[in-house]
């Protein structure tokens, strides 16, 4: 032990590493499906998020004869969904001494940009659950705020399910899973001859992934090589052969219905989800408000040495939307400082019918 102070494996891992001048994380799980939504994220102005939708048919279409009267009611139809932003904080702490003992030419990994990278990780795989919530407490809505008929959330942008049922997606019991279920749910939650109206992706946990890769083993060996499955980017929806994807991050997929199935760790535990990903989004702040210029700076992700993880940031946009870094200040009675990622934004869905999901699956038939 040497005379002085200890020092910990914060810098003792971090310091005089010639090897290999990066840590590797071993503790995050992979790229998230929460990534994904958040990395195809708009930005949210206002106070408020309005979708104003039809809730019922205008019927006065009329066929007629002669010279009848013609329906001429005013139609009173439509019905505004609301949502209002969530907030969610990670700390990134730097103790005084460790950027001293840290210094020169030793010091392999810088620590400030290291900490700020692996704080960055954290929240990114930390709000990866909240896209399978009900949007309960302080959380932005989830898939099963809207993939439900009302059993997990009897409201959406703050209209009653029971009172407007179109505003209901789909929840159904499934047990042992079956093709047959599989496809009852997208006819379920699709408009007939509609790729719009249709789902886009699929998601499951890796027991119900797995489960439907027994389903599709045959025709799986027929198509396709072993690792040679296909991958969905990050973001955006053309899935690539492993070849054609290059180092970016992405889904390994399955098809359903020529709908990628994509797999995530969070992913609700024996749940199936068909999702249409044109009726729902991230809406984020993207903009420091005027009296806090200064203080917060919109997030670099790409920002940031020493640090490799596998939670999902290599393809996220350069500035992703509702992602600020309130800028690092000491800490006025302790030798060090204190900086806070901040997410800012709300999950917006407008058009619930189309998304559901089969929930407790519980094997193959």
């Amino acid at each position: 032990m040497p005379d002085g102070i200890a020092l910990t494996n914060r810098i003792d891992n971090t310091t005089e590493r010639k090897l290999y001048s990066k840590v590797v994380d071993n503790t995050l799980n992979a790229t998230t499906f929460m990534s994904r939504v958040m990395g195809m994220g708009e930005g949210f102005s206002g106070k408020r998020m309005d979708y104003t939708i039809t809730i019922s048919e205008d019927s006065q279409f009329q066929w007629i004869t002669g010279l009848e009267d013609l329906n001429s009611s005013a139609v009173d139809n439509t019905i505004e969904l609301q949502y209002t932003r969530t907030m969610g904080v990670q700390p990134k702490v730097q103790i005084d001494y460790e950027s001293f003992a840290n210094d020169g030419e030793a010091g392999i990994i810088p620590l400030n940009a290291f900490k700020y990278k692996e704080a960055a990780a954290v929240v990114t795989q930390k709000v990866s659950s909240a896209i399978y919530g009900a949007g309960t407490g302080n959380q932005p809505n989830g898939l099963n705020s809207f993939a439900d008929d009302g059993t997990l959330k009897s409201t959406i942008g703050g209209q009653s399910k029971t009172t407007y049922t179109t505003l209901k997606g789909t929840y159904t019991n499934c047990g042992a899973m079956t093709l047959a279920k599989l496809s009852a749910l997208d006819d379920a939650i699709s408009a007939s001859s509609s790729k719009e109206g249709s789902p886009s992706i699929k998601v499951s946990g890796k027991t119900v992934w797995s489960l439907f890769e027994e389903l599709l083993t045959p025709f799986q060996r027929a198509n396709f090589n072993a690792g040679d499955l296909p991958k969905l980017p990050l973001r955006g929806k053309d899935v690539k052969r492993p070849g054609e994807f290059g180092s970016m991050a992405g889904f390994t997929t399955l098809f359903h219905r020529n709908i990628p199935l994509i797999k995530d760790d969070d992913a609700t535990s024996g749940a199936w989800y068909s999702l249409n990903e044109g009726t729902f989004g991230w809406r984020g702040s993207n903009s420091v408000p005027s009296d806090l210029q200064g203080r917060y700076e919109k997030v670099e992700l790409g920002q940031g040495s020493g640090y490799e993880s596998t939670a999902a940031l290599v393809d996220m946009p350069p500035k992703p939307v509702g992602w600020f870094y309130r800028k690092d200040m000491g800490i006025p009675t302790q030798l060090g400082s204190i900086a806070y990622f901040v997410i800012i934004g709300q999950v917006c869905v407008w058009e619930p019918r189309r998304n559901g999901q089969l929930y407790s699956i519980t094997g193959l038939e």
